[in-house]
């Protein structure tokens, strides 16, 4: 499978792509429901930056909710 992104519109913006090569996409997951005690002190972190060939944005209001690894 290929494809081909020539423009991408954000907010209302049109942006053109960056190129960001990475790894085929081989590996199989296995996910689990995860669920976190309240008392436990663990705050998820605000805001976090990220990037990808769609551009760069932030996330935010995070909740672990599953957890996936590699089976």
């Amino acid at each position: 499978m290929q494809k081909t992104v020539t423009a991408l519109k954000i907010d209302g913006v049109v942006t053109t792509p960056l190129l960001h090569p990475g790894q085929d996409l081989v590996d199989d997951y296995i996910c689990y429901k995860l669920t976190c005690k309240k008392d436990s002190g663990d705050v998820p972190p605000e805001t976090v930056g990220g990037q990808d060939q769609f551009g760069a944005r932030s996330f935010s209001r995070f909740k672990a909710v599953e957890l996936c690894a590699p089976a």
